[in-house]
């Protein structure tokens, strides 16, 4: 069997303020004996995408692209916990790079669920999973339901045994980004667009909610006084690999 190997782009939140979902990552592949690298870090560049700064936007994709391609090149794939990264790379970079380099690094990128999804298809998963008699509320990011990614996260908590996942398809969580934090006015619609996705959890009382993107984490969390996490702590945990426990 070829050798696995992946490079983890870490996206902003994990690089700046969430480098235990990073670590969770790299400690699940290591798990499974699959290569990890972890490149030169440079800001996808979304935030300049959707502010209107496009050229600064172009300049910065290149310089990821650029240090991207080349391990792409070596049979290296690439994993992102972030939806918006993976949004980033696999749908915005090609057109807005329109290079080869480009195309070639968004169809060599994946969600990490994605990637240990297909590994278990395949019967190539190290899956000693602890059982964990959880009830958990998963959220599906907008940046993955564009991509037809709403449920890839949830069904890999959900090999966990004597788990139980819920997929919370109520629309978005209101936080759009950082804009639902720039003033109270935006604050009071931003919690009145993630309204329903509230009263869903609390309608089904999960004892833990999951969600891959960092901003939905602080907007449901602020909103529900519940527990949110990344879906990959959950399994580091179901692994063993914890930092520290995700209290039932």
């Amino acid at each position: 069997m070829e050798a696995k190997k992946v490079v983890f782009y870490p996206g902003c939140t994990v690089n700046y303020f969430d480098q235990e979902t990073g670590t969770d990552i790299v400690k699940i592949m290591r798990n499974n004996n699959i290569e990890v690298v972890v490149p030169k870090f440079v800001c996808c560049s979304m935030t300049l995408f959707y502010s209107g700064d496009i050229d600064y936007a172009r300049l910065r994709a290149a310089e990821l692209v650029k240090i991207l391609s080349p391990l792409v090149e070596q049979g290296y794939e690439i994993i992102v916990s972030c939806p918006s990264c993976l949004y980033a790379l696999k749908e915005v970079y090609p057109s807005l790079l329109g290079s080869s380099q480009a195309q070639n690094v968004a169809e060599k990128t994946r969600l990490f669920s994605q990637y240990l999804l297909d590994l278990h298809k395949k019967k190539e998963l190290k899956a000693d999973f602890r059982a964990k008699p959880l009830l958990i509320a998963y959220h599906a990011p907008c940046h993955l339901q564009t991509q037809d990614l709403p449920t890839v996260s949830a069904q890999l908590m959900q090999l966990v045994p004597e788990t139980s996942v819920i997929t919370l398809d109520r629309g978005c969580c209101g936080m759009g980004g950082t804009w639902g934090m720039h003033s109270k006015h935006q604050n009071k619609v931003s919690a009145h667009v993630g309204s329903d996705l509230f009263k869903a959890v609390e309608e089904t009382n999960p004892q833990l909610i999951a969600t891959d993107c960092f901003g939905c984490q602080i907007q449901i969390a602020s909103h529900t006084n519940k527990r949110v996490i990344h879906p990959v702590k959950f399994i580091a945990e179901a692994l063993n690999l914890p930092h520290k426990s995700a209290k039932e």
